[in-house]
């Protein structure tokens, strides 16, 4: 029986057979001087190899020439906007965000082996720890921590967002935002069939996905799905957690099982994955011999100010996005790992974000230093000088749209930083069931 398809408008995966064809990419980040306003608080002239309560050491074991400080702190003023999370925190009682801890940090990868990479890690942890111990008599909940980067996320009222910004231990706090899902007969135009013929199928490589789960069972992808995690936080009244097992995470066999069909765009991870690496003989793949890492990374918002159309609506925080990528990289040495997906993203940013962006700038190298590529939907808005974030960090690939005839799509973001473009118009995939 054939499987069930759909067309739809969907940008940035079609570049996927990029990685089976070039085996190095150089990324190049064309950066304005133009000043933008984002939600961080960002503090100047700290101090970065400080040692913490009860003499913790943090990371001076790091040789200054292996040790490369990926953000360092600026002398210069910044933008600022610690009145917009006041005020969110003031409305709402509390206000998400991601806390940049007060430590050096350079992407593991480049690290010089495994002793500074451990070292790294317990620097981390343990500020971590002196942050959580910090925040004893104040009021901070729903507290993530990151592994591989020195981050944490949490929701903090009014007072304990004043208390950190003030803080040794913290570098930045941002807005831990809510994305949406972004909605690709191009294997010809393409010229697939050409790669295909020289052998690059994609066949032993592997893509992560981290989008609204994805179907296993269907006929395009049987057997595809090798690895699933699931983070879907519950951070307002409204949310619901997406993931099967109704908790704030879940790893193993069935946890990026697709959220439920009834909400808008839940068959948005599985028709990326039928583009990624889909098997049918019909309607292939571009890396239709790879494998899929499933990443159920959204949940469920039923408050009316945070959906844009209907109501409930499917968004995904920062926070989950960033572990999911860190699930990915915690992987990178079980299967062989090329590229990880991500078809969302928010705002619109004139020039590259990674000041806006640290925690996603953070990970991305983390990735890119084992060897994954980063690629990164430029966005459905038609701006044609701006991209959403995070394809505007400049160690992603930013992926744009064009029609079957070469032309940019109208609803595509552009702007001179974008890196590549690729068909993403009336595409015909898989859908969750079918």
């Amino acid at each position: 029986m054939n499987p069930r398809v759909l067309g739809v408008f969907l940008t940035s995966v079609l570049v996927l057979i990029v990685f089976f064809i070039i085996t190095e990419y150089s990324h190049t980040a064309i950066a304005t001087n133009q000043t933008m306003q984002h939600n961080v608080v960002q503090k100047i002239n700290l101090d970065n190899n400080f040692s913490g309560n009860n003499g913790t050491k943090l990371l001076q074991d790091l040789p200054a020439s292996r040790h490369q400080n990926v953000f360092s702190v600026s002398s210069q003023n910044v933008t600022t906007n610690l009145k917009s999370l006041m005020d969110k925190a003031n409305k709402e009682g509390k206000v998400r965000v991601i806390i940049r801890l007060n430590l050096p940090f350079s992407p593991e990868g480049n690290l010089k082996n495994d002793v500074y990479r451990v070292n790294q890690q317990q620097s981390i942890n343990q500020t971590q720890n002196l942050v959580e111990r910090s925040l004893s008599f104040h009021n901070a909940d729903h507290v993530k921590r990151f592994k591989h980067i020195p981050f944490m996320s949490m929701r903090l009222d009014p007072a304990t967002l004043r208390y950190l910004n003030s803080s040794r231990l913290v570098l930045g706090i941002y807005e831990d935002r809510m994305l949406s899902p972004l909605d690709v007969n191009t294997i010809p135009l393409t010229g697939t069939n050409n790669a295909w013929n020289l052998g690059y199928t994609g066949a032993g490589q592997t893509i992560a996905i981290l989008d609204t789960g994805v179907d296993g069972t269907h006929p395009f992808l049987t057997g595809k799905v090798v690895s699933e995690a699931c983070y879907s936080t519950l951070a307002q009244a409204g949310d619901s957690s997406l993931c099967p097992n109704g908790q704030t995470s879940q790893t193993g066999s069935g946890s990026a099982a697709p959220c439920p069909s009834f909400l808008t765009g839940c068959f948005h991870g599985t028709f990326v994955a039928g583009i990624a690496a889909g098997n049918d003989p019909s309607l292939p793949g571009f890396a239709k011999g790879a494998n899929i890492i499933a990443v159920q990374v959204f949940h469920k918002d039923s408050n009316s100010a945070d959906c844009s159309s209907s109501t409930p609506c499917i968004l995904a925080y920062d926070s989950d996005v960033i572990s999911g990528l860190e699930y990915v990289y915690s992987l990178r040495n079980n299967f062989k790992i090329d590229t990880v997906n991500l078809s969302l993203g928010a705002g619109g940013f004139t020039s590259v974000c990674d000041s806006s962006f640290p925690q996603y700038k953070s990970e991305f190298d983390t990735l890119q230093s084992a060897g994954i590529a980063l690629i990164i939907s430029s966005g459905n808005n038609g701006f044609t000088n701006a991209l959403s974030a995070p394809a505007c960090v400049s160690s992603a690939i930013s992926v744009g749209s064009t029609n079957d005839i070469d032309q940019v799509s109208s609803f595509t973001n552009s702007a001179s930083f974008l890196a590549l473009l690729a068909p993403g118009e009336s595409v015909t995939s898989s859908i969750p069931g079918g």
